[in-house]
């Protein structure tokens, strides 16, 4: 896992935050992406160039090891460009994660794009396997703030951590 990033990793579960958990936990994630310099993408993708700015991606993990192991291998630096997203993760600034159980990732979607500033940053992206959405990457405002997501999902209190 790359030095850079600050992992973030929270599993919203019965309203307990577990940080550090081996329980298998399936769901959505939202990643939070920053990016610092505008980006050039291979050609298949609906825009070939990302300009800096700040990212969330919606994803599901319902293979083998749930949300904190897709959330590990989104952590690392080097790794084979599988999905669309890994185009950002390999060379971002700033890389968080928060995790949902039994939340769709569509809902995820929908909710952010609520929420004032927010828009799709690339159509197509990172929803080949999703017929509801246009996009599973967004935009975020600069001032985007992620408590605001807690308040975008009835289902999930938000419980900060003291430390």
């Amino acid at each position: 896992i790359h030095d850079k990033y600050f992992l973030f990793l929270i599993l919203f579960v019965e309203d307990v935050m577990l940080k550090k958990t081996n329980e298998v936990i399936f769901g959505a994630y939202l990643l939070f992406i920053v990016v610092d310099h505008s980006k050039m993408l291979p050609p298949f993708f609906q825009s070939n160039e990302l300009p800096s700015g700040h990212y969330g991606y919606i994803g599901s993990a319902y293979g083998p090891g749930g949300i904190l192991a897709r959330c590990k291998r989104h952590f690392l630096k080097n790794k084979k460009k599988h999905w669309h997203i890994d185009w950002l993760t390999t060379d971002c600034s700033k890389l968080e994660a928060i995790a949902f159980q039994n939340i769709n990732e569509c809902k995820i979607v929908q909710n952010l794009l609520s929420i004032k500033g927010v828009k799709i940053a690339i159509k197509n992206f990172g929803n080949t396997d999703c017929a509801n959405c246009s996009s599973h990457l967004v935009q975020l405002p600069t001032n985007f703030n992620k408590k605001s997501i807690s308040f975008s999902f009835e289902e999930v209190e938000l419980i900060h951590n003291s430390n």
